[in-house]
């Protein structure tokens, strides 16, 4: 029965601008819509879609097993996928319909600030580890060692600030986090040099 799920919509605030479809034998295919496509002012899905020039990417290959970067990356990994896979009674390694299973809570997409020893990340933004160094010039320099159009990387970081300064203030209060997670991120976003502008 759940091999017959043939289709998922990827929505972005709201509207669909995709969808992921499940071409059989664990094969997925993404598209982008055609509104989405013929909207010169769309949001912006993720910088992976865009080519060097800004320009939004329509044809992709087709994926076997585990779905394409910019999806299999939002969901979890490690003992957390195991266990959501097996409460849910999903292969974990078909990522198609773990991402049917989780799609509206995605534990990938959860920013692990609340469990760093340091300021330090895992890996190197592009010249520094550092959170408190992951300013508009690491962004400039990001930009220009992926050979991605500079205004589009900074473009994108304000609003993607913008957008969780706005949730995460509406919202805190309402997770069910301990408070003082909140306000160890709270005390982290203060550090953050993109956050203050």
């Amino acid at each position: 029965m759940m091999d017959s799920l043939s289709l998922l919509n990827v929505l972005l605030y709201g509207e669909r601008v995709g969808t992921l479809i499940n071409l059989g034998h664990d094969r997925t295919l993404f598209s982008f819509n055609e509104s989405y496509i013929e909207n010169s002012n769309r949001a912006v899905l993720g910088l992976r879609f865009q080519d060097s020039f800004g320009e939004l990417i329509t044809e992709y290959r087709p994926t076997r097993t585990r779905l394409m970067p910019y999806f299999s990356n939002l969901l979890p990994e490690g003992h957390l996928r195991d266990y959501l896979s097996q409460r849910a009674g999903v292969n974990s390694e078909r990522e198609f319909f773990l991402l049917w299973v989780l799609g509206l809570d995605l534990p990938g997409a959860v920013s692990t600030v609340s469990y760093m020893k340091d300021e330090q990340a895992a890996l190197r933004f592009s010249k520094s580890k550092r959170f408190d160094e992951f300013s508009i010039d690491e962004l400039k320099h990001l930009s220009a060692k992926a050979r991605l159009p500079e205004k589009v990387v900074l473009d994108s970081a304000k609003e993607t600030v913008e957008l969780f300064q706005e949730h995460w203030q509406k919202e805190k209060s309402n997770l069910p986090i301990y408070p003082e997670v909140v306000e160890v991120i709270d005390k982290h976003i203060g550090k953050v040099p993109i956050v203050k502008g």
